[in-house]
């Protein structure tokens, strides 16, 4: 079940689980995460998903799996730029620690949606507040700015951000 519309966020939410069609609340978890998110795919088949994953240039992605489905993925796209944030989401509660550790942009392990959820929401937010810092002026602007001030700035942000990734 992927989506054909649109992304207009810079952050998209891919779960990647091959029994996704299965659960009785896949509904209301896509109701939810899209109120995180609005752009929210949902990948069965690994190959499609790193596919996308793959195709991605500029945006983020927060991906979530589960812990029986995590050891034939991540090993693939852990180290690809795209991929923000990792969640291990399990529903059959069995918190499996294996992954700590083993992943630099490993979150957590999550049995309880609502975990899973606020956690996705922490992350964005975080997301959005360290990329909101550094600001970039528009080239008409030039004239009116003291580049010299900002100069400090960029560095620390490309600084971080190579660190990062």
């Amino acid at each position: 079940m992927t989506n054909t519309k649109e992304n207009k966020e810079s952050i998209t939410i891919v779960w990647f689980d091959f029994n996704i069609h299965s659960y009785n609340q896949t509904h209301n978890i896509n109701e939810r995460l899209r109120q995180i998110n609005d752009y929210v795919l949902y990948y069965n088949e690994i190959e499609s998903c790193i596919n996308y994953i793959h195709s991605i240039n500029q945006d983020k992605i927060f991906l979530i799996t589960s812990s029986m489905d995590a050891s034939q993925i991540l090993d693939k796209i852990n180290t690809l730029p795209q991929i923000n944030s990792i969640f291990i989401f399990d529903f059959n509660k069995n918190q499996s620690k294996e992954f700590i550790g083993e992943y630099l942009k490993f979150i957590g392990i999550y049995t309880e949606l609502e975990n899973l959820y606020s956690s996705i929401q922490e992350q964005i937010e975080l997301n959005n507040e360290l990329f909101s810092t550094f600001s970039f002026f528009d080239q008409s602007e030039y004239l009116i700015q003291d580049l010299s001030k900002q100069t400090s700035d960029l560095f620390w942000f490309q600084l971080f951000n190579n660190i990062i990734l």
